[in-house]
């Protein structure tokens, strides 16, 4: 699949040979993937980043162009689900519950991982979420395809964004509840502040909401002026993991999510994007994602809290899967 990163209108694809490149773990990952480029004579790079910043996977991809074109793609073909997850699901849930009880995390965020049989090739189902989905990222890097609200990092110029979504609803639902504010706060802060030490200024900080398939979500949009030098990847090794997609304290919540949940989570909720020689570049959070192997793998994940209750988290599993799961029904 040659590498793919949609931005709303933009679209971005590698054309020609690829130089793919293993940046390896931790947050020196980052950093070696930005060498990677620039001691190539190549512009631009595509990036998959894994979840766990210690669990291998993640890749660099290295064209020897860009074009705006899509590419030529095949048909669908059926989908057959040959596991749910939710049994694994449950008992992660369960434990994550005790660990917020016994005041070892105050949120965690728990995936449930569900397994498909099917032909489909990833460059049709990438055309697919590119049809269904025009808002947004559409994104399709390595063995990883997927369409995602939510912005991880861009840098433009001196110029830096991040938009941090947690606390989910059906989108006829409400998101004023004591429970998502409280996940979503958890979240905004873990954004805020270590953006802070890479910007000029004070951030500038708007709140929202965002809606995306069938769920919408809390929004805040982070920005400002950056201090000079500062590239997208910076940014990452800042961010990521945020509470959006691991939980508070992070470190503690990335410990329990390592010894809860059955497999790794491997591209599922870590940064895909671009990036260039200059540092600018944009990177979403790999949510609502398919990755391709042995079969088809998708997650969907939820933030727990005190006060979750399992049958609502169930559902925004449902939703957040149907992202996917709905591109194989038409």
């Amino acid at each position: 699949m040659q590498p793919t990163f949609i931005d709303n209108d933009r679209v971005m694809v590698g054309v020609g040979s690829m130089r793919v490149v293993d940046p390896g773990t931790g947050r020196e990952r980052y950093r070696r993937a930005f060498e990677s480029l620039t001691a190539s004579e190549r512009e631009i790079a595509f990036a998959s980043f894994t979840f766990d910043p210690d669990e291998r996977g993640s890749v660099v991809i290295i064209p020897d162009q860009i074009s705006d074109e899509p590419t030529h793609v095949g048909e669908m073909s059926p989908g057959l689900i040959i596991d749910d997850g939710i049994e694994d699901w449950r008992k992660a849930l369960r434990l994550a519950m005790a660990a917020i009880s016994a005041g070892t995390v105050a949120k965690v965020v728990v995936a449930r991982r569900v397994r498909l049989e099917t032909q489909t090739r990833p460059e049709a189902l990438l055309a697919q979420l590119a049809r269904r989905h025009g808002s947004g990222f559409v994104y399709g890097v390595g063995d990883l395809v997927g369409a995602t609200p939510e912005l991880l990092a861009r840098v433009s110029d001196g110029h830096l964004e991040s938009e941090v979504l947690a606390g989910t609803a059906p989108r006829e639902g409400t998101l004023d509840t004591e429970k998502l504010s409280a996940e979503h706060s958890y979240a905004a802060r873990s954004a805020v502040e270590p953006l802070r030490r890479l910007l000029m200024g004070p951030p500038n900080v708007e709140t929202g909401e965002i809606a995306h398939g069938l769920v919408k979500h809390r929004a805040t949009r982070i920005s400002g002026a950056t201090e000079p030098g500062t590239t997208v990847l910076d940014a990452l090794a800042a961010l990521h993991p945020t509470a959006a997609v691991a939980g508070t304290p992070t470190d503690r919540a990335v410990s329990l999510i390592r010894e809860i949940e059955t497999s790794p989570r491997g591209a599922y909720g870590g940064p895909v994007g671009w990036f260039d020689r200059e540092g600018n570049g944009v990177f979403a959070v790999a949510i609502r994602s398919a990755q391709f192997g042995d079969g088809l793998v998708l997650h969907a994940g939820g933030g727990l809290v005190a006060g979750s209750v399992e049958a609502d988290e169930l559902e925004e599993t449902e939703l957040k899967l149907r992202t996917v799961l709905d591109a194989f029904q038409s």
